[in-house]
């Protein structure tokens, strides 16, 4: 570079002068200004210094590099002054030691090499960083008469690598965060598996604990309650080292637990308990002696979570893991993971007790006539007026059994009146066409108990193959279906879940951009209990432009989630370091890629339209790309529709994409709807919503504000649909305002 070059040239010059100096003292320098007047407009900064440390000479450059607003300044500074100006540091952020420095270490006589030395104005806080270098000029003696530095301002170039060093960093975390919450998923995904893999939950839950050492803990102790003492007996330790699970259980036959005090207590209030770091005034505080304190501590302990087992309101153990690895503490996410892994613990215990109870009913309906389980009845084919009732409708019903056989109505009035008439007419339909029906409906018992009951119907015919009567086996199911109502609960609670993730995944509200209205709509596909691949966003870049994305990734669920919480912390963390539109989406590219080949995944990939808004009293500007995602649609004031940008390729399919950034102008009264494509591809009868369609809906949409735009544009795509969409649908509508 030129500035380099004429930096070395002061080497050359100052050695030529200097050599002719031996009597002319620190004049030389000076009286030959104009020699190096050439100097005075090198890029670098050069001084020279006196075997003193004093300025001979330097040039603007050098002042600006030290904090000096001229060369007179720095020239009637003292160099102790000069030194205090401002404060030095080596690369990695320590300071610089002055005796360092290439100019001292040229006037000791060293031909110093070039040094990255970094200077920290001490009245402003700048900070500039240079290569600086030294080189000593000797007299005919050999004694150091001069020394020529030389500082080369690499300032923006630090900056530079600082912020891709930031970018790489922010990608690492999601990438970590990404790959974290998939661990995790899979993890819970293997706990649900073993935890359905057998009826037998103090089976399970061994596998469990095992399950859980050392992914979550170095130790896992499940406790169940014992209802005779009152008290959690320990159903199982899990431990690496089968010594230490014979230590633990020595220890808690030695010293059992007290009430009120660690595990007892989480199970009696049902709520949590975390011991971030467990220390010795904690130990102290749990012991029941010296001796169990001594034991105590030989275990390490570290930290420690108690999670209690909680099933449809009722709490009957607890989980505790502990770490005993230094450094290891839990914190806030570890809860999380842990009270899920717990909760889904709980509810296996929980439904392998009640199909225990369902079983235990299965078997007493074989074993019918022996355990009088069921109501065996017996009706008139002609009248269906009970001719036989078994001992178990009294206890099922509460009915004396009289009344059954007495009555030729009892039976349809006790059916429950939203189920009577077709509980009659299956009767009727039965002997009509002489075959077997099953049925359930509801009854009520002579207490007003509303129960569930199911029919197992039999027509017996004579020999002239006519029916001769009704039987038929009535079993009380209402504890089944409280299983299913709770079932259908518990996909109810998923179905919030996975509505609350997708929020998670989206802007919570829309940010205020002066001059522009603005708004959103997003529907996901199916019953809601997927996460979507769709997103936007919406966000101030803070260098006074706006960017807008609309991003469509590929499949459904967890992954899917993560895939788009990467896409979106990777555009905002582009866009904020001041990437263009193309730039941006290049960078979240490269993240796909590297996302894939980490996660060990083929094909992942997403379309994503990008805009960078510019907004005036009298316009906006928007810098969009696209990459494989449609393009945007803008609505002129005039009623025209017109497809604005250029079409580019799928992100996180090839190293280098083709993208083309194109501007669009809008000017008051203009909108632009960005869009996926499950607004263009929903069908009815299979035809296509199309292009052409949402254009036509677009221009009929004049004069109307964002949240009209959007309104409209939903509501025709949701009518058109015949059956339920298969894609997801957003839409962001940006309208410059008219009066501005």
């Amino acid at each position: 570079m030129p500035a380099q070059r004429g930096g070395e040239a002061a080497y050359a010059a100052a050695a030529r002068e200097h050599a002719r100096s031996d009597s002319e003292g620190r004049n030389a320098l000076v009286d030959k200004a104009d020699e190096f007047e050439i100097l005075g407009a090198v890029a670098d900064g050069i001084t020279v210094q006196e075997p003193t440390g004093a300025l001979a000479w330097a040039n603007e450059a050098a002042a600006r590099a030290m904090g000096f607003p001229s060369v007179a300044a720095l020239m009637s500074t003292p160099i102790s002054e000069v030194m205090r100006h401002f404060e030095l540091f080596q690369e990695s952020g320590e300071p610089f030691p002055i005796e360092r420095l290439p100019g001292r270490r040229a006037l000791a006589g060293v031909d110093e090499p070039g040094t990255v030395v970094g200077f920290r104005v001490v009245e402003t806080g700048e900070m500039r960083w240079s290569i600086v270098k030294a080189k000593p000029v000797f007299d005919d003696d050999g004694r150091v008469k001069y020394a020529v530095n030389i500082f080369h301002d690499i300032t923006d170039r630090k900056r530079a690598d600082q912020q891709r060093l930031d970018l790489l960093e922010g990608e690492r975390k999601a990438r970590s965060q990404a790959e974290s919450s998939r661990e995790n998923l899979e993890f819970l995904a293997e706990t649900s598996r073993v935890l359905g893999s057998s009826l037998d939950y103090r089976k399970t839950l061994s596998h469990v604990a095992q399950l859980a050492v050392p992914r979550m803990a170095d130790w896992c102790v499940i406790d169940l309650i014992d209802e005779q003492p009152g008290l959690p007996q320990q159903l199982t330790v899990a431990h690496a080292d089968p010594e230490r699970v014979a230590m633990a259980r020595e220890l808690r036959r030695r010293y059992p637990p007290r009430e009120g005090e660690g595990t007892a207590r989480v199970i009696a209030t049902g709520e949590p308990e975390i011991y971030h770091r467990i220390d010795d005034d904690m130990l102290r505080s749990s012991a029941q002696d010296e001796e169990h304190l001594a034991l105590l501590r030989s275990l390490e302990l570290r930290s420690a979570m108690v999670i209690p087992l909680t099933a449809r309101g009722r709490t009957f153990g607890a989980i505790t893991y502990v770490s005993c690895k230094p450094g290891k503490e839990y914190g806030p996410e570890d809860l999380v993971l842990a009270e899920d892994m717990a909760h889904r613990a709980a509810m296996a215990v929980d439904n392998a007790r009640l199909f225990q109870e369902a079983q235990q009913a299965a078997e007493r309906h074989r074993s019918l006539i022996q355990t009088v389980d069921a109501i065996v009845w017996e009706g008139d084919a002609d009248t269906l007026r009970f001719t036989f009732v078994s001992q178990r409708a009294r206890a099922m019903l509460g009915y004396p059994l009289s009344r059954w056989t007495s009555d030729p109505d009892f039976w349809s009035e006790r059916v429950h009146a939203d189920d009577r008439e077709r509980v009659m007419q299956l009767y009727k339909d039965a002997l009509e066409t002489g075959q077997d029906q099953e049925i359930e409906y509801r009854a009520i018992a002579a207490d007003g108990r509303e129960l569930w009951l199911r029919d197992f119907l039999h027509v017996t015919k004579d020999v002239n193959w006519k029916p001769r009567a009704l039987r038929g086996l009535t079993v009380d199911i209402s504890g089944r279906k409280v299983v299913e109502m709770r079932l259908q609960e518990s996909n109810a609670r998923f179905a919030y879940l996975a509505r609350t993730l997708q929020k998670s995944l989206l802007p919570p509200k829309l940010p205020t951009i002066p001059g522009i209205d603005m708004a959103a709509r997003y529907r996901a596909a199916g019953k809601g209990n997927e996460v979507g691949g769709d997103f936007y966003d919406l966000f101030d870049t803070e260098a006074g432009e706006w960017a807008a994305a609309m991003g469509d990734v590929r499949g459904k669920g967890a992954k899917a989630a993560a895939l788009t919480g990467l896409a979106r912390h990777t555009i905002r963390a582009a866009a904020m370091h001041g990437q263009s539109p193309e730039a941006v989406l290049s960078t979240l590219n490269a993240a796909l890629r590297r996302h894939e080949e980490e996660a060990e995944e083929s094909a992942q990939f997403c379309t994503v339209t990008y805009a960078l808004i510019k907004e005036s009293s009298e316009e906006a500007r928007l810098r969009i790309v696209s990459g494989g995602h449609p393009l945007p649609l803008v609505l002129r004031a005039d009623g025209t529709v017109e497809e604005v940008g250029v079409p580019g390729m799928l992100l996180g399919v090839v190293p280098d994409p083709e993208l083309q950034e194109a501007e669009v102008v809008l000017n008051p009264g203009d909108s632009i709807m960005l869009y996926t494509d499950g607004v263009t591809d929903g069908r009815r009868e299979g035809e296509l919503f199309g292009e052409q369609r949402l254009q036509a809906v677009l221009g009929s949409c004049i004069g109307m504000t964002a949240e009209e735009i959007a309104d409209l544009v939903e509501r025709s795509v949701v009518d058109f649909w015949s059956d339920e969409p298969l894609d997801d649908i957003a839409i962001l509508v940006l309208k410059v305002c008219p009066a501005r």
